[in-house]
């Protein structure tokens, strides 16, 4: 999805010049505060207005508790919060303090990484269990390559935004790429 958007950007927007940088949400306001960044896009932590950064929700994402089909979770016709936590977790890994943490597992028995990809092919590779966003899965899902499982609260929404600096907020270039973003997004809801 990102390829063609960008593909689509560079074709109306010629003459801009673009640096991708994939970090975790948790850093990404970070990035932003400390002009690392102009603008960060992704399901975000909760976040306030600190006056000089722009936050905009796109759209309401999906999130799924995915395992392989083969994963002992996927064969259960009812998960329990005591199965989850026999299994590994997988989830999202970032940097606090110049130190490595994972973000909130549910479990002490988990693997963490820096991006969503990474936790979705190591599910996929039956390494574990995770909470993924449906658009990034749903090709999975449909190959049957990853399978939701039946937890209480394995089907659950969160927001991607974007979240501007002031120097980027109002820019055409970064306006259109919300649009799209959003756009995509809600084909996916």
């Amino acid at each position: 999805m990102w390829r063609e958007i960008l593909k689509r950007l560079k074709e109306r927007f010629p003459q801009t010049s673009l640096s991708i940088y994939l970090a975790p949400p948790r850093e990404l306001p970070s990035l932003v505060r400390n002009q690392s960044v102009d603008v960060a896009y992704g399901l975000m932590p909760e976040l306030m207005n600190e006056g000089y950064q722009w936050f905009r929700e796109l759209a309401d994402v999906r999130m799924l508790t995915v395992a392989a089909p083969e994963h002992p979770l996927s064969q259960l016709k009812r998960v329990t919060q005591d199965d989850l936590i026999s299994h590994t977790e997988i989830t999202i890994a970032y940097m606090q303090d110049s130190v490595l943490v994972a973000d909130s597992p549910e479990t002490a028995n988990y693997l963490a990484f820096t991006q969503y990809e990474l936790i979705r092919d190591a599910v996929m590779d039956g390494a574990g269990w995770a909470d993924l966003p449906l658009p990034l899965i749903a090709e999975a899902l449909r190959k049957e390559q990853l399978k939701t499982i039946h937890h209480r609260s394995a089907r659950w929404w969160k927001v991607f935004s974007a979240l501007e600096s002031e120097q980027a907020q109002g820019g055409a270039v970064v306006g259109w790429l919300a649009d799209e973003l959003e756009a995509y997004l809600e084909t996916m809801a």
